[in-house]
């Protein structure tokens, strides 16, 4: 007969192991998004794909409509466009958060600047940088 104490541990440990899984960023590009992201020019394994794939799905409102965008599904849609602009902004966002006071938007690229691949609370936080401080 298994020790009481054991079986809870274990049980524990169980339960702990399930909870970092289910709580683990997005899976990587699958190989077909991975493919084309190639086929465009662009790095799958580059820090900005990375950041874009880890931000997963983005849930936002565009032109009143709810929308929901990922780099997975824009890359095995094949939207070339909407590929580049949704990592531009992605790895935008994250940089203005990272340093809110340093960040500045005359760093280049601002044709590949898409606001409908920001959340609501995302686009707050641009507007406030734009026009607040």
């Amino acid at each position: 007969m298994q020790n009481p104490n054991h079986r809870r541990l274990r049980l524990t440990l169980l339960f702990g192991a399930i909870l970092v899984a289910l709580a683990s960023p997005a899976s990587a590009l699958s190989p077909e998004a991975a493919s084309f992201l190639v086929s465009i020019g662009i790095d799958p394994s580059s820090e900005e794909v990375k950041i874009a794939d880890a931000d997963g799905e983005i849930h936002t409102m565009v032109h009143g409509d709810p929308e929901v965008f990922s780099l997975e599904n824009l890359a095995i849609a094949k939207r070339a466009n909407g590929v580049r602009r949704f990592i531009f902004t992605r790895s935008l966002i994250r940089r203005l958060k990272a340093d809110y006071a340093a960040f500045s938007f005359t760093d280049g690229g601002d044709a590949d600047y898409n606001g409908d691949y920001l959340t609501p609370e995302d686009r707050l936080i641009v507007v406030d940088k734009m026009f607040g401080g």
